[in-house]
């Protein structure tokens, strides 16, 4: 015997110790009851310490483990039926054979000792076993076998499969059946392999389009030798296209393109049927996808004069698009305004006509709405509509820039900074107010402009003081800088005043350019209309001045601001932020007395690919006559480029958003010869299409995934404003392939996240249709569905062989390679296949006599306890407690034992 745990038994030493030591010095334990306790601790502490016994046997049962999965043919059962009799026959007489089939679960067909020496009776009973033959689980198979070689005492296991495991991990349970003493042998037969077959490999369309938009479909043929055919594809049932194919190679498609489908789920079927060559197995000659067509997108048409996008908006609608035109002031300042909106064009905007509010609506529409923008040029657009610094630059994938003016040979630049006492507060979120930062750009103007320019500096609050007079810059800049350090905010704001003293300023000057710019934070004390500022601006165009305007922070008059720069010929800049001040500041004197167009006939070259241009070619696009100058910014896709290398036509990603940059215009001054293109439609259409948001966004984003033979459906509930919708289950309907219609619900698993699982273990397509109560009394709803291909088990793979040899080998067993009739494997199993399983050592557990030998000795300690202490009483008569009973007993005639006084302290 043997003891699985011995170190507990080092516990009986103290223990016995401590039991005789009571009993001998404190006389309260009797002797024999001493002795039985100690017995007891000794039964107990052994049971723990886990006594077993080693037993040999010598196995005689063997477990044949089939597969019946599906990609072993119904033609191949005879084979394994000849080889199981065929094994038989080289076993010892006496041997007892069980047989054990699987697929995807398993079953046993014949208990050891039952399997008959019939090969057509073994054949009949696995073709009637149900396994499950749309997967193979070889770990399934022999964990059954195992199960019953262990009732039976050991034995060994052949294993006759084609190795294509597709669920469960045979390697594992290898190796479990390797330490029960188990040897598995694998029987490797031509007749298991994978048939010569033709399958639907792949079905490739979009899951979500959009309504108006053609489908594009590809269908994927694979088999393993050459073979002709028809490849059918179906639309909702009704055949679409026919293609015939002559695989030399094995391989074939069938690639086609839908007209536009109608609003809703739409199941796309791929069918093989062979005329010539093998096609053994039939259940993957057909698969399915899904796709959603939306209804047709609805664009919004911002027009910066009233019919200016009338061209553009013809072409789409002719497309299918639904466009609704509106001017810069019927644009709510409101992101959940734009709801129903799936794109936004910008025809010839500028930004001047819109609020700061609208500005940040359309841009937070893109990047977190994730809808499309287009914007096209014009003379009021882009640099001609002051779209420097706004949000709108912000979200175009093109920097606004300027061409240089003919003549620039100096400058004279005079800048003019609000110091009232508003400017004392802080500017964004970095802790620093707007007069320094006004102070900063003002320095880094003086440190960089070169030495030849005439550089002026005056500052206003209720007056005006002129810091710096307009001279030419020296080469020591210092004391200008430290006049400049010293300005401070104060009072009030009179810009009226300011610019009419910096005109007078301007007069005596001789510059080829001269431009004033000016830095301001709020509004005038007493002038607050353009008309206010006209005869200023008509001054400084009688004198060629230009002049730009910097509005700092949110409180500036940025319509007025914007005004008086288009006025004065100049460009209007908006600064939100401290740091950014001084960047745009020298950004506003580098543009100064430059072109925001360029004008002149030229043919657009192509740069890159794009589903812009898409199959268009580039030589058949239009001559253009101009442009809005514009440089890409650095993660931004040029598509068409002018002789200048200028952007023409650009895109990039923005958020969640896709943007549209075209320079020209809609067709009456850039781009004249663009409407009367044949290509005008398709061109514009192909834009919004790539610029539109993917059709699977909306308030409901469903996905689904396959986990085993259940199907988890999800969503994403959000509302207009991205937020998570929370405690609204969403409920709807199921309809499978049969036709079979199941209510769903999805409760609430994460934010805004509702989950379901259900099965859906036949392959086809699955139509599902969503809804979710919202605010309001509405529903968001979703219409959708998910395909489930056939089973891996149809489709042929590699590693079987290596697989089978690694079980076989795990457990020390052989691998067997045989032919197709059976006859190999009668001569391999005669030399390698012994007449008995083997010798098996097992191990029984003996730790329950000793724990009950544990608890009947406790028993007979506590009666001995019991007996040795009844009659003993204390001085006053009673009969001790059961601790005391067990004290020695005093002999008959001895001295009485004194009892033991207490302290004198305790008396």
């Amino acid at each position: 015997m043997l003891l699985q745990h011995p170190i507990v038994l080092w516990l009986l030493v103290p223990v016995a110790l401590i039991v005789l030591i009571a009993a001998m010095r404190g006389r309260r334990v009797a002797l024999p009851a001493a002795f039985v306790r100690i017995a007891a601790a000794a039964a107990i502490l052994t049971a723990i310490a886990g006594p077993v016994g080693a037993y040999h046997i010598s196995g005689n049962t063997v477990m044949f483990v089939v597969d019946r999965s599906g990609s072993v043919p119904d033609a191949a059962v005879p084979a394994e039926a000849k080889l199981v009799t065929d094994t038989l026959d080289h076993l010892a007489p006496n041997t007892r054979a069980g047989i054990v089939a699987f697929g995807g679960r398993a079953a046993l067909i014949f208990a050891p000792g039952d399997t008959p020496r019939d090969t057509a009776r073994i054949a009949t009973s696995l073709r009637e076993v149900d396994v499950d033959r749309t997967h193979t689980n070889i770990a399934g198979g022999l964990r059954l076998a195992r199960a019953v070689l262990t009732r039976g005492g050991g034995g060994q296991v052949f294993l006759l499969s084609d190795g294509q495991e597709n669920t469960g991990d045979a390697r594992t349970e290898a190796n479990t059946a390797a330490t029960e003493g188990i040897r598995i042998t694998s029987l490797i037969s031509d007749a298991l392999r994978f048939p010569d077959d033709v399958r639907v490999a792949a079905v490739d369309a979009p899951a979500a389009i959009w309504g108006g938009d053609a489908l594009p479909v590809r269908a994927t043929l694979t088999g393993t030798a050459a073979w002709k055919g028809i490849a059918h594809l179906l639309l909702d049932g009704v055949s679409v296209a026919d293609t015939p194919i002559n695989a030399t190679d094995g391989n074939g498609s069938l690639t086609t393109v839908l007209p536009a489908l109608l609003p809703g789920t739409h199941v796309i079927t791929a069918r093989v049927e062979v005329t010539e060559g093998a096609n053994r197995v039939l259940e993957n000659d057909t698969l399915s996808v899904v796709t959603v067509v939306r209804g047709a997108p609805q664009a919004l048409m911002i027009e910066g004069k009233p019919g200016e996008g009338r061209a553009v908006a013809d072409a789409l609608t002719a497309r299918g698009v639904q466009v609704i035109a509106k001017t810069p002031k019927d644009i709510p300042p409101r992101l959940s305004s734009l709801n129903d909106t799936d794109a936004i064009i910008m025809v010839n905007v500028s930004a001047k006509d819109l609020s700061l509010d609208q500005m940040t609506t359309i841009q937070q529409s893109v990047r977190a709405g994730g809808k499309g923008l287009v914007v096209i040029g014009g003379d009021s657009a882009y640099g001609s509509g002051n779209y420097q610094t706004t949000p709108l630059e912000q979200v175009l994938p093109v920097r606004v820039d300027a061409a240089p003016a003919p003549q620039m040979q100096q400058q004279a630049i005079l800048v003019i900074i609000d110091h009232s006492g508003s400017m004392d507060e802080q500017l964004g979120g970095g802790g620093i107010n707007k007069i320094a930062a006004a102070r900063a750009a003002a320095t880094q103007l003086v440190t960089t402009l070169p030495a030849n320019t005439i550089f002026g500096l005056e500052v206003f609050d209720d007056g005006a003081d002129n810091i710096v007079p307009l001279v030419s810059l020296p080469d020591n800049r210092d004391g200008i800088k430290d006049a400049i350090s010293r300005v401070r905010a104060q009072g009030g704001t009179d810009i009226h005043g300011a610019i009419a003293i910096g005109i007078n300023q301007m007069r005596g000057v001789i510059a080829t350019e001269k431009h004033i710019i000016l830095m301001t934070d709020g509004e005038d004390n007493q002038y607050t209309h353009l008309a206010d500022y006209q005869s200023l601006l008509d001054q400084m165009n009688g004198d060629d001045v230009t002049f730009s305007t910097l509005g700092i922070g949110g409180d500036a008059d940025q319509k007025l601001l914007g005004a008086m720069a288009n006025g004065g010929h100049g460009t209007y800049y908006f600064v939100d932020t401290a740091a950014d001040l001084p960047q745009i500041t020298l950004r506003a004197v580098n543009e100064a007395g430059k072109q925001t167009t360029r004008v002149g006939n030229f043919h657009p070259s192509a740069v890159a690919p794009s589903p812009i241009i898409g199959e268009i070619p580039p030589a058949e696009l239009p001559n253009l006559d101009g442009y809005s100058v514009t440089k890409a910014k650095a993660q931004a896709d040029v598509i068409l480029a002018s002789g200048q290398k200028d952007p023409v036509l650009a895109q990039w990603q923005y958020g969640l958003g896709r943007v549209v940059a075209w320079t020209p215009d809609a067709g009456l001054t850039f781009a004249k010869k663009w409407p009367t293109w044949n290509r005008y439609n398709q061109f514009w259409q192909q834009a919004l299409l790539w610029a539109l948001p993917d059709p699977n966004i909306a308030a409901l984003t469903v996905d689904t995934r396959a986990e085993g033979e259940e199907v988890v459906i999800g969503a994403d509930a959000t509302d207009a404003d991205g937020r998570y919708v929370n405690s609204a289950p969403i409920t709807g309907m199921l309809v499978t392939p049969e036709g079979r219609s199941f209510a769903v619900r999805l409760p609430q698993v994460g934010p805004g996240r509702y989950e379901v699982r259900v099965a859906a273990a036949a392959p086809g397509a699955y139509r599902l249709a969503l809804s979710q109560p919202r605010a309001g009394g509405v529903n968001a709803t979703r219409d959708g569905g998910f395909a489930v291909p056939y089973s891996a088990e149809y489709i042929p793979a590699t590693g079987g062989a290596a697989l089978l040899s690694d079980v076989a080998s795990l457990t020390g067993g052989t691998t067997l390679a045989t032919g197709a009739t059976g006859a190999a494997v009668s001569n391999a199993t005669a030399g390698a296949v012994p007449g008995a399983a083997g010798t098996i050592t097992r191990y029984r557990e003996y730790w329950p006599p000793f724990a009950l030998a544990g608890l009947v000795l406790f028993l007979i300690d506590l009666g001995l306890r019991l007996s040795l202490g009844a009659g003993e009483r204390t001085m006053g008569g009673r009969v001790r407690g059961i601790t005391n009973g067990l004290r020695v007993r005093r002999k008959r005639g001895a001295r009485p034992i004194t009892p033991r006084q207490p302290p004198p302290s305790m008396r």
